[in-house]
């Protein structure tokens, strides 16, 4: 028995050995357990990466929305400042026509007036200036 109880025990060289492979294979066992939560890390971080960048596109497309309707107002304002200024235009363009024609109405009138008076005073001033031609052709001053 003394014989058996030395077969199972081992000696210290080969306990060390042992107690070594043991502890490499409980190391690797830790390592192969480091490196799947390592890579389940990676995993995770990629997706949050992957949420960020949607979350990023997200915010920079409202942003770029909120631009194009900003930019769409601007443009809309900008084409009643036009339309506003283009009829500014045509009414001073029209107020300069109306004065014009008030213009031609007023020497029209004029013209008219001046008719008027010519038709009214020159039956007798042609009478008076025939008279005075007649009474010189009579009676000259020499």
């Amino acid at each position: 028995m003394s014989g058996e109880s030395d077969f199972l025990k081992p000696e210290p060289d080969q306990a060390l050995r042992q107690s070594e492979i043991l502890a490499v294979r409980t190391l690797t066992a830790h390592v192969e357990t480091l490196g799947t939560i390592i890579e389940s890390l990676r995993v995770d971080m990629r997706e949050v990466r992957d949420k960020v960048i949607t979350f990023e596109a997200v915010k920079l497309e409202a942003q770029i929305t909120a631009i194009r309707h900003e930019m769409a107002e601007q443009a809309a304002k900008m084409t009643v400042l036009e339309i506003h200024k283009a009829s500014n235009n045509s009414h001073d363009a029209l107020d300069r026509r109306v004065q014009a024609l008030e213009k031609d109405k007023s020497e029209a009138s004029g013209a008219q007036k001046f008719a008027k008076a010519v038709r009214e005073w020159a039956p007798p001033v042609l009478f008076v200036l025939g008279a005075v031609i007649l009474y010189f052709t009579k009676y000259p001053l020499a």
